[in-house]
């Protein structure tokens, strides 16, 4: 008798093993036979299962295996053909990038791994370092595009640049309420500092245009024997008001739609929160922003 021989014997005498199927008008069960309860109800009961060897004689399963209770994981993982033992761990009042990096320092320092042992961190963190090699490479190829369609625009160099320059000052705004509310950087804050970027360069191009025909507007200014820089600051002052108006209106919409979905989802959406709340100055502070950098500009 084999230890596999033994091992069938207790799946089957044991945890049950199925020997046909009933049919019940339309339904089909399964028959499975297997010792009854009181026969495998305790330790001392299993070592009294009688057991039929092939040469037709009958032993106890103590004759041929220890029956004990012992402790032990209670589910046997593996991954990539490796047994793995998982720790779940949660971060509070931290982003979880800074504590898996603290973490890694910690265990190169004080832990001295067996051989053949290894330590891994996946989950949220494998998720965010994904999404970070990501956005290393969305956020140059997106100025790249913005650079690209603002060259096809306006056919000039320097005024493509100045409205990619003014960018980072749209961002400014988000970047605050962040800092101010405690709030960390995370897939959903990148995504929207990228959306943004777009929206950003989108009222660059309606407050430079504006600033053009102003400037355009006004016959002294192109002459430059009635040049003024009075008549100048007067020309951007007016032309940057009707620049400010369709803009605006997108921008306020954003801004009441973002403040009121913060407020009425509560915590249900508290994985979008810091998303939205950074998106209500994100707007404010990109009007506000890009109005005055855009006349010092020209």
């Amino acid at each position: 008798m084999t230890v596999a021989d033994v091992q069938l014997f207790v799946t089957s005498a044991v945890g049950g093993a199925m020997v046909g199927e009933t049919v019940e008008g339309i339904a089909r069960y399964p028959i499975n036979l297997r010792y009854p309860q009181s026969w495998r109800d305790s330790p001392q009961a299993l070592r009294q299962l009688p057991i039929l060897t092939p040469m037709k004689q009958q032993i106890t399963l103590a004759d041929v295996a220890d029956v004990k209770v012992s402790t032990g994981p209670s589910m046997l993982k593996t991954e990539n053909a490796r047994p793995t033992s998982w720790i779940y761990i949660d971060a509070r009042d931290r982003d979880m990038v800074s504590v898996v990096h603290d973490l890694q320092k910690a265990i190169a320092e004080k832990v001295q791994l067996k051989p053949g042992t290894s330590v891994a961190f996946s989950g949220q963190f494998e998720l965010l370092e994904r999404a970070n090699h990501k956005l290393k490479l969305m956020v140059p190829m997106t100025l790249m595009i913005i650079f690209v369609l603002l060259y096809l625009a306006f056919r000039r160099v320097g005024e493509a640049l100045l409205i990619i320059s003014s960018v980072p000052f749209a961002l400014v705004g988000g970047i605050w309420l962040l800092w101010w509310m405690g709030f960390h950087l995370s897939v959903a804050t990148g995504t929207g500092f990228i959306a943004l970027a777009g929206v950003a360069a989108e009222f660059g191009v309606v407050m430079l245009m504006y600033l053009r025909h102003a400037i355009e507007a006004e016959p002294s200014l192109n002459n430059p024997q009635t040049f003024s820089e009075q008549k100048l600051d007067e020309a951007l002052y007016h032309g940057r008001g009707p620049a400010r108006a369709p803009e605006s209106d997108d921008g306020g919409g954003d801004y009441r739609w973002s403040a009121a979905d913060s407020v009425w989802n509560g915590s249900r959406f508290r994985g979008d929160e810091p998303d939205c709340r950074a998106d209500d100055w994100r707007h404010d502070h990109r009007a506000f922003a890009i109005a005055v950098y855009y006349p010092g500009g020209i």
